[in-house]
Formats: C-alpha cells, structure tokens, sequence
C-alpha cells in the first residue's frame, strides 16, 4: 500500500492517451503556423528584393553598361582624329567625337542620383572623366602634331629647294673647273715642245696639281657634299625614330660645315655670293636645340605621336575598367 501511494500522485499528473494526441496535435499545428510564418516571410523578403533589382539594380546595371557603350564608341572614333593630316580633317573628327561628350556626361549624372555604392560612382565617375581629359589632350597633341609636320613639310620643300639650286650652281663650278684643268693640261703640250720653256712648263705643272686639280676635286665634293644633304632631308621626313632622327642630324652638321667652307673657295664673285646665301639658308638648320629647325619640328612631331599612342593605350585600358 504504501508503495501504491507514492505512485498515485505521478499517475494523477501523468497525460492520458487523449492529452497525449492532443498535445501532438498542437505541436504539428504549431510547427505547420511557423513554417508558414517563416515562409511568408521569406517570400516577403524575396520579393523586396526582386522590386530593388526591378527598380534599382536593373537601371542602374543598364546606365553603366551604356556609360561603357558610350566610351567604347569613343575610344573606337579615336583613330580617325589620329590620323587626320589636315586641320579641316582634325577638326571634323574632334567635333563628330566630342558630340558624345554630352550624352557621357548626362549617362554619368544619372548614374550619380542612383541608390549604388558610393565608392563605385566615384570610380566610374573617375575613369569617364580620366577617359574624357585624355581625349581633349590627344585632341590637343593631334592638332600640334599637324602643326609641326606642316611646318616642317614646308621647310623642307624651301630648303631641298635651295639644296636643287645649289647642285645646278656646283655643276656649273665643276664645268669651270674642269674647263680650267682642260687649258693648262692643253698649255703644258705647248710648253713640252719648246725646251726653253722648262721653267714654265714646271710653273704651270705646279699650278695643275696644286690649284686646278686640287680645285676642281673641292668642287666635285661640293656637289656630291650637296646632294648628301639633300638625301639626308629626304631620310628625316622617313624616319620615326628619335635616335635615327639625332645621327642624320650629326651627319648634317658635319657635312654643311665642309659645304661652308668649299663655297668660299668659288672663284667667281658672283656665284661665290649666290651659293654663299642659299648656304646660309642649310646653316640655319645646324643649331642645336633650336626651336624650328627641321630636326627640331621632326623630333616634336615623333615626340607628340609617342604621347598620342600613350594616350590611346591609356584610354583603352580604362575602358576595360568599366
């Protein structure tokens, strides 16, 4: 009996088959309400963020494809304005290039009023403007870089020019010369055939060697010295490379300094003042470091396309930023 009395009190709490359905009962209901809770709350969570992709992400994702679109299209024009070799052509292009400018700017400002990262506006915000300021200076450099060729296309003309003169005037001293050398080889038979003439005939042997033959060579290096020059001009306006562009200057120097120095040694007045002044048009162009000169124009100019492609590089690799 007393054993069945300490039983009796756990046997009056314990549930009966009935308490126990009806307690699994509720805990399948319950447990069915929070699934559905959380359901409707994932669901609710899903669709905030389908409307924020909907109306923020899909926008915004759209812009930057288009401010991309936009740059590309303007990296692609850049060839055009590069090799543009007249200032009508040049400014054709930059205006046809930089009417994309404005739709680039309006893209970018309405990609600023989007709710996107900041830090990720300021970096497309960055390279479209780094893309823009370099396109203004390959604009800029295209337009000295075709300054300077002109200038230097028409220097050159003016001085291969006096360069054609100069060969027509040395021709004309090589014929003198020679004419000259002709006489006294032609006085010298005379003079062998008279033996009392001994004492000219070594006179006029002296003269031959030391001033007619010596005189007539001065004058054929003239104009072989002269012709040089010219094809050296020629090789300059061929040439891209600035180390080539530094040794046909080298070469210049030295060969218009003998050219210098052969002209004072014309006989004619006249045609020593004549080649002496077509001269001193070459000599302006042996200067070093002096601002048009036309190794200066033709080492400005290969300097300007250096950047150009600089540029151009620079900007392709911002776009592939974007």
């Amino acid at each position: 009996m007393d054993a069945q009395a300490v039983l009796n009190p756990y046997m009056k709490n314990t549930l009966g088959i009935g308490g126990k359905l009806l307690t699994a009962f509720g805990a399948v209901a319950l447990l069915s309400v929070l699934s559905a809770a959380i359901g409707w709350m994932a669901f609710d969570r899903i669709a905030k963020v389908q409307d924020t992709v909907v109306t923020d992400t899909v926008p915004y994702l759209n812009k930057v494809r288009s401010l991309a679109q936009i740059s590309s299209m303007m990296i692609a024009a850049t060839p055009n304005l590069i090799n543009a070799g007249t200032e009508r052509q040049r400014k054709i292009e930059a205006d046809s290039l930089f009417a994309q400018r404005l739709t680039l700017s309006e893209t970018l400002q309405a990609i600023e009023k989007m709710p996107a990262d900041p830090l990720t506006i300021d970096t497309l915000k960055s390279t479209t403007t780094n893309i823009q300021t370099n396109l203004e200076s390959l604009n800029t450099l295209v337009t000295q870089r075709i300054v300077l060729e002109t200038s230097f296309t028409e220097k050159s003309n003016q001085l291969l020019k006096a360069v054609s003169e100069i060969v027509d005037l040395s021709e004309a001293l090589v014929g003198n010369a020679a004419a000259s050398t002709s006489a006294t080889i032609a006085s010298l038979y005379d003079m062998i055939d008279d033996p009392g003439n001994q004492e000219q005939l070594l006179k006029a042997l002296d003269r031959l060697v030391e001033i007619d033959v010596d005189h007539m060579e001065q004058m054929f290096e003239t104009r072989h010295r002269v012709a040089v020059s010219g094809l050296i001009m020629e090789q300059l306006g061929k040439t891209d490379i600035l180390s080539d562009i530094s040794a046909l200057q080298s070469r210049y120097v030295q060969n218009i300094k003998i050219i210098e120095r052969r002209i004072r040694l014309i006989r004619d007045p006249h045609r020593r003042d004549q080649a002496k002044n077509l001269v001193n048009l070459l000599l302006e162009q042996t200067h070093n470091n002096v601002i048009g000169t036309i190794f200066d124009l033709r080492r400005s100019s290969q300097l300007a396309s250096i950047e150009i492609s600089r540029l151009v590089n620079d900007n392709h690799r911002l776009t592939d930023d974007l």
